[in-house]
């Protein structure tokens, strides 16, 4: 995948010129309907299974420290973890609205 990291506000960008869809060069603002037929599947199939690796070291590594016994959980930090909590509180709002 050659070090590229996908993601942030130019993800549409770096996955064209990547080479990730064909036809490098297309407006990255382009809608997906109009790229369906021109993914590369076994990049896009390599970049899942990376992606699911990376994944799933980092979901062992939090785990282990959860369950180390001098773990104690606190609040989330508003400087790094802001969107974590924005999301758990929309998520809790939708168990709360639905009456879970």
């Amino acid at each position: 995948m050659s070090g590229q990291r996908l993601g942030g506000d130019d993800t549409a960008r770096r996955s064209v010129s990547g080479g990730l869809v064909s036809g490098a060069g297309r407006d990255p603002a382009a809608s997906a309907v109009s790229l369906v037929g021109h993914i590369d599947l076994t990049k896009l199939t390599e970049v899942w299974v990376a992606t699911n690796a990376q994944d799933a070291s980092l979901v062992a590594i939090n785990h282990r420290g959860a369950q180390d016994p001098g773990y104690i959980p606190g609040p989330y930090s508003p400087a790094t973890e802001n969107y974590v909590d924005q999301f758990v509180d929309w998520y809790a709002g939708r168990f709360d609205a639905h009456g879970i």
